[in-house]
């Protein structure tokens, strides 16, 4: 409802900057490049300095029109923590934690959910599930280190009454630090230091013992992290996504993507888990789609590789993780659609496709009912490959049924 109601602000303003310079940022937006990244940061600028009323307003259509781009996201997120605007915030990370996978905004999240959450009785549960979910979204990145390091100091704060409850408490942190050793990133030589000093401190033979079996592959990850640190080396991971500009900047980059997303579907670690190893091939592409969301390649690439993966699973016999596969293949599916990819015809009609293959007809036929609302899209096409679809899966007559409304339609042309 809230933002509803600022999307039907923004609707019915049509100059909403005050400053003169601002004007005439908003009326180039508007007339000659709506994705001006210099006139957006004079507008966002002085959305600052608004009241907060005013701020969200453009805030969101900046949220709108630059879909992922946590640059924007982060000034709007302290606009409304200066305003201790509680609930607002809430609704932000709630909207945006989902798809946006960026180390600051995370750290932002746990540090907003400390503070949210001192002092109440269940402070505790509240900040371990914040951090549970943090490591789940994030947990693989190359910069994760604070995000792990502060869970581990979190549980080690946490007060054991009695020898059974600190045995407990020492495995819960020996677990943690082998999932964290098990990722490779920057500082994780920091980690295993800590985690040596961890097992000797409970008891120094057995903690060698321990330590001394784990080195090797502790060295194996350590190696893939510094291959790693090379891989991302002038990767821009928070640039404003844009349109396809066609430069030699925006191509580099892109090459740059291409080759970490190769490597990762490499597996440089040897995962044998198939699932472990979609999963960071898929981390990887959502952080190429945070800062070139409107690429379409990316988009088909990445729902290509993730049905590749989930009917492989399904082959396997393994249809829980087959279906969690196929379930973020229609989250990403979906973020497309409703995103960057509103008008997109192929990437529409590949989602269609796949509702389609899960016998989700009806999803099939909002997939395609939506295109037809679109004012960019292609309708005759839209048309011809839905009457395909109502033949395949409703019969001759309701495909017919569709022919005679396409006809009726004035936006169709001879080829229907």
């Amino acid at each position: 409802d809230v933002v509803r109601t600022i999307i039907l602000k923004m609707t019915n303003s049509k100059c909403w900057s005050n400053d003169p310079k601002g004007k005439k940022a908003e009326e180039y937006i508007h007339n000659k490049s709506p994705f001006d990244v210099n006139c957006w940061m004079i507008l966002i600028r002085e959305a600052q300095l608004r009241p907060i009323q005013d701020s969200r307003i453009l805030f969101e259509k900046a949220m709108t029109q630059f879909p992922g781009c946590y640059r924007f996201l982060k000034l709007y997120i302290e606009k409304e923590s200066k305003e201790g605007n509680t609930s607002y915030l809430e609704n932000l990370y709630n909207r945006y934690l989902p798809t946006i996978l960026n180390i600051d905004l995370y750290q932002c999240y746990i540090d907003y959910e400390k503070s949210a959450k001192s002092g109440h009785a269940d402070s505790s549960l509240s900040m371990l599930r914040a951090f549970e979910f943090a490591v789940e979204k994030i947990g693989f990145d190359y910069l994760s280190y604070p995000i792990w390091n502060a869970y581990v100091q979190f549980i080690k704060s946490n007060e054991a009454l009695g020898a059974f409850a600190e045995g407990q408490k020492a495995n819960n942190i020996r677990k943690l630090y082998s999932r964290i050793l098990a990722v490779p990133m920057a500082n994780i030589d920091n980690i295993w230091k800590e985690y040596v000093a961890f097992e000797q401190g409970i008891n120094k033979a057995s903690g060698d013992k321990i330590t001394a079996d784990r080195l090797r592959d502790f060295n194996s990850v350590k190696k893939i992290s510094k291959e790693l640190e090379a891989m991302l080396k002038g990767i821009i991971r928070t640039a404003v996504p844009l349109p396809p500009q066609n430069t030699p900047a925006e191509k580099r980059q892109l090459d740059l993507w291409n080759k970490y997303i190769s490597w990762e579907k490499n597996n440089p670690l040897n995962y044998e888990d198939s699932f472990l190893l979609a999963q960071r091939v898929i981390y990887a592409y959502d952080q190429f789609l945070q800062n070139f969301s409107f690429h379409t390649y990316v988009w088909l690439e990445v729902t290509q590789y993730i049905e590749r993966y989930y009917r492989k699973l399904l082959s396997q016999g393994d249809s829980t993780r087959g279906n969690n596969l196929a379930t973020t293949c229609r989250e990403v599916y979906r973020r497309g659609v409703n995103g960057p990819m509103h008008e997109n015809l192929i990437f529409h009609l590949c989602y269609a496709d796949f509702e389609e293959t899960f016998q989700n007809f009806q999803n099939s036929i909002e997939v395609y009912e939506k295109l037809l609302t679109r004012p960019g899209v292609d309708k005759t096409l839209v048309y011809i490959h839905y009457m395909k679809h109502m033949h395949r899966t409703r019969g001759p007559e309701e495909s017919r049924r569709l022919f005679q409304r396409a006809r009726a339609d004035p936006n169709i042309d001879f080829r229907i």
